[in-house]
């Protein structure tokens, strides 16, 4: 399918999605970092606190739906997780559902597309290339270095700090001794101000 193709079929999904400021998480389907669990449990809650954000999954386990999971609980499951699978995929049992692409690599080239920030932690080929899609559509990567995978890879390509966001919650990520709430905390702000710079206005409870 080309590219335009899939800008379209993504911009119809987009369409149907609530009008909110919207963080994707990406990552592995199995932890490999013992302290992986723990740091996806705290993201959700630090994300959740943020206010009126969608959060947005590609409905796996791992990564994705333990953050989701701990976001929807600390929302008090207000219907502001959204999963993104391919047709016909076993569905989470929490948020809501919208079934898209025809396999999950036509899904990576969606929900590549659905975002302004994506969050990364761990991940391997599968999540390498949403981060690839999510960059060549000028989102934003805060991926969570200090785990591994491709979040350690992506954040040792930038060793200075994305413009709008702090030089010390940068280095933060790929601090080893970081606790789960330090590094959760810290990429809540930089969600925050990501959405800032990408909307203009902040985000809101």
């Amino acid at each position: 399918m080309r590219d335009a193709a899939y800008d379209l079929e993504a911009k119809r999904l987009s369409d149907r999605l609530p009008p909110l400021p919207r963080i994707a998480v990406l990552g592995s389907t199995r932890f490999w970092h013992s302290k992986s669990p723990a740091v996806c449990n705290e993201l959700g809650v630090a994300l959740a606190s943020l206010g009126h954000v969608l959060l947005v999954t590609g409905g796996l386990k791992g990564a994705a739906e333990a953050i989701g999971r701990s976001f929807d609980g600390a929302r008090g499951g207000r219907g502001l997780v959204v999963h993104i699978l391919p047709i016909g995929h076993e569905v989470p049992n929490f948020g809501s559902i919208h079934f898209a692409g025809s396999s999950l690599a036509h899904r990576r080239e969606l929900l590549g597309r659905l975002a302004s920030v994506y969050i990364v932690v761990e991940g391997g080929p599968g999540t390498a290339d949403e981060v690839a899609i999510a960059r060549s559509e000028g989102s934003c990567i805060i991926p969570v270095a200090c785990l591994g995978g491709v979040g350690a890879t992506v954040h040792a390509q930038c060793a200075d700090a994305p413009r709008g966001l702090a030089k010390g919650d940068w280095a933060l990520l790929s601090a080893d001794d970081a606790t789960p709430l330090q590094l959760a905390q810290a990429v809540a702000r930089m969600s925050s101000s990501l959405l800032v710079l990408s909307s203009g206005t902040a985000v809101g409870r």
